[in-house]
């Protein structure tokens, strides 16, 4: 049924990136009962998507940020680091609010964790420094 909607818009589904997953608001349940474990997640856009609760107990749709977007993030942020170490420190502050600015701005929405490597100035000095 989707590919013949997709090709009226003249899409195409990518079958080795398509799988089909319980999802929503009756899907812990679903699983629950036929003894799947947990609901699926997916990525997109640089987010883990996965179901969760409300504090009063109702369906949820969760995100994080996906663990391969902060992974090459964090080493693109090194790399630079490695590359700017003689510019002034002026300059490199100025960037880097830059760059994380943007990643707030792009990454910060509502019901987001953050996991992994957060951007505390303890990461930072880390990335420095190793």
């Amino acid at each position: 049924m989707l590919p013949k909607r997709w090709a009226r818009f003249s899409l195409e589904l990518a079958e080795e990136k398509t799988k089909l997953l319980r999802f929503g608001r009756f899907a812990e349940r679903e699983t629950t009962r036929r003894g799947e474990g947990t609901p699926g997640t997916f990525d997109f856009l640089g987010f883990t998507h996965y179901c969760g609760h409300s504090r009063a107990g109702k369906f949820k749709l969760n995100r994080k940020t996906a663990t391969k977007k902060l992974a090459a993030k964090y080493r693109a942020l090194q790399d630079w680091f490695r590359a700017n170490l003689t510019k002034p420190t002026a300059d490199v502050w100025r960037t880097l609010h830059a760059k994380l600015q943007g990643h707030f701005q792009y990454y910060h929405v509502n019901c987001v964790l953050v996991t992994g490597v957060g951007w505390e100035p303890d990461a930072l000095t880390a990335l420095v420094w190793f």
